[in-house]
């Protein structure tokens, strides 16, 4: 991700212009954290899903290079040791095919899978914050994809970060029901920006700093951190405006991947290519503005 502080007005007022004028499907309710307004038909559940499956950046960490679409395999390097993304496909051995939508909503919201305790390199410290009904639409359409039996990569881990039990005390002591916001604000496009960028984007996960057992520091949020293979830039509003970014210039950096700041590159390339680029102009809008 990566985001500014630009003069409120100008910001605000383009992105919800913007939102006025969204590319998505009239009958498919955007990515959001309110329920549609209406009953969706299966169908419209399952195209709603597939946006914020999109939006999520699902596929960065569960489809391989060269490998079947959610079958898993990504490697996930840590100063802990290496993760593997699993298999979300529909495969009733390997992937989700066993799992309800209640299973889903446990795994995305507290970390706890049917057989077991996640590691939070799948970011359920900011799934955390999504709605259910936007976790019903996801697993509705994840279900509908083709199974691939793929057998999932045991995490490469020493002791004692090979103990999952272990993670339930350190759920108690880190895992939050909302994380600390980079700016303040009030109006239908920040907390709409807000949404996207800290549950569904989960952008804190490579922008925050992290603490010696891996927790998110609350007191840094978006401040830039070391952890992935490439640092991730400080994308705070000060550490944007201090870059130079406007709201235009990241609109079109989620869009395209490219901007007068320079171009996507490392672990960000895969978030363009495979998520942001995906959104529609409302989302995109939308993103600045919490980061104002």
């Amino acid at each position: 991700m990566t985001t500014i502080r630009w003069i409120s007005a100008l910001a605000a007022g383009s992105a919800l212009l913007l939102a006025g004028c969204g590319s998505g499907s009239s009958d498919v309710p955007q990515a959001a954290d309110l329920a549609p307004a209406t009953k969706l038909t299966p169908a419209q559940q399952i195209e709603r899903g597939r946006y914020l499956v999109r939006a999520a950046d699902c596929a960065a960490c569960h489809t391989a290079p060269n490998g079947a679409p959610f079958a898993g395999g990504v490697e996930l390097a840590s100063p802990f040791g290496k993760f593997y993304g699993t298999n979300i496909t529909p495969d009733k051995d390997h992937g989700i095919g066993k799992w309800s939508a209640d299973d889903f909503y446990k795994a995305l919201h507290d970390g706890v899978a049917p057989d077991k305790h996640l590691y939070p390199a799948m970011p359920y410290t900011s799934y955390r914050g999504l709605s259910r009904t936007d976790t019903d639409a996801m697993y509705a359409y994840l279900m509908q994809l083709k199974p691939i039996a793929v057998q999932n990569r045991e995490p490469e881990l020493g002791f004692p970060y090979n103990q999952r039990f272990a993670m339930a005390g350190w759920n108690l002591l880190f895992r939050k029901d909302a994380l600390p916001d980079a700016s303040k604000g009030e109006s239908p496009a920040w907390i709409r920006g807000r949404y996207l960028t800290n549950a569904l984007g989960h952008c804190a996960e490579c922008h925050t700093p992290r603490g010696k057992f891996g927790q998110m520091d609350g007191g840094r949020p978006l401040t830039g951190s070391a952890l992935a293979r490439v640092g991730a830039p400080d994308i705070s509003p000060a550490g944007l405006a201090a870059r130079g970014w406007t709201a235009a210039d990241l609109q079109t950096f989620f869009s395209t991947g490219i901007a007068p700041q320079g171009s996507a590159y490392g672990e960000m390339f895969p978030v363009v290519h495979l998520s942001s680029r995906y959104l529609n102009a409302a989302d995109v809008g939308a993103m600045p503005v919490e980061k104002n």
